[in-house]
């Protein structure tokens, strides 16, 4: 569909925040924002990618797993949807003290959406729209060129009337998908990109940069040689949320699923390093430092 200025349509419901992007981000701020009793709108290009984890499926870890405790403490649902919907965890960094320990749970990433999903569609206050924002509106409020948000415009030309706007685009924003030699303006899983609010944020004065983010390598358990393989056993983590995690964990259990690591050898490295080849330009100085800390690894979980 051709986004169109001239078909314009108005909402006939006022909202105090629209939240742009339904991935992590977006799905928390909209929770917040509905239920500190704010009359809450959330956009996503589609409703089946509401959190969905392209990447790779886990919550917590080095890097995340104290934004998550951070993000429970305050109320938000990150936490409570792993917890329900996990099928291994593993605490990582157990050879070391326990100020480095981090909890990373492996999600069943469709149903950690879809649990998401029906979180967000029954919070009160809080509506969900299948729909690209391609415009926010705003009007100055003095002669000294300040701007305050109105209203955001949806790809077929309607309007809906908020009073601020919360931006998670995550990585739909000109959206660009990279494999081999074959550059796509698609956004994560095949899924429309979000080609037309990057203008909209360019006039208004904010810059915009291209970041990269990366997509891990998936096998066929099949395909991997059974003499190379390490079973890990679970063991039960207290989990994300502290105490509430007890009421979950029986129902857990059940979906617990075997979890193995495979050891990886020199022909994957020259793969790796032979593919460098191949990339030009931009792309190569992006991808060369993500090729270089890959070629440390020697497991992959499976």
């Amino acid at each position: 569909m051709k986004y169109s200025a001239n078909s314009v349509w108005e909402n006939k419901d006022e909202y105090d925040i629209a939240v742009i992007g339904a991935g992590h981000a977006g799905c928390e701020a909209a929770l917040a924002a509905a239920r500190m009793g704010f009359k809450t709108v959330v956009f996503t290009v589609s409703v089946e990618s509401i959190a969905m984890m392209p990447c790779n499926p886990n919550i917590g870890g080095s890097s995340k797993g104290h934004l998550v405790k951070e993000v429970d403490a305050l109320g938000g649902e990150m936490g409570k949807v792993i917890d329900k919907t996990f099928i291994q965890s593993k605490m990582l960094n157990q050879s070391k003290g326990p100020a480095v320990h981090s909890l990373r749970a492996q999600a069943d990433k469709e149903q950690y959406s879809r649990t998401m999903r029906r979180v967000l569609e029954n919070q009160e206050n809080l509506d969900v729209r299948q729909t690209e924002v391609v415009n926010i509106l705003t009007e100055e409020v003095c002669e000294s060129g300040k701007k305050k948000v109105i209203g955001v415009q949806i790809l077929s030309g309607g309007i809906y009337r908020v009073k601020a706007v919360v931006l998670c685009t995550g990585t739909y924003l000109r959206a660009r998908c990279v494999y081999g030699e074959v550059s796509n303006a698609t956004g994560p899983n095949g899924l429309q990109a979000a080609n037309h609010l990057t203008e909209c944020l360019k006039n208004l004065g904010i810059n915009m940069y291209r970041f990269k983010t990366g997509f891990v390598v998936w096998n066929l358990q099949r395909h991997c040689h059974a003499d190379r393989r390490c079973r890990l056993h679970h063991r039960c983590h207290p989990g994300f949320c502290g105490d509430r995690t007890e009421f979950f964990l029986r129902p857990v259990i059940v979906r617990i699923r075997r979890v193995q690591t495979v050891e990886t050898g020199r022909q994957r490295d020259q793969i790796l390093k032979n593919s460098l080849k191949i990339i030009t330009g931009s792309q190569k100085a992006v991808i060369r430092s993500w090729v270089a800390a890959f070629l440390q690894l020697k497991t992959l979980a499976i």
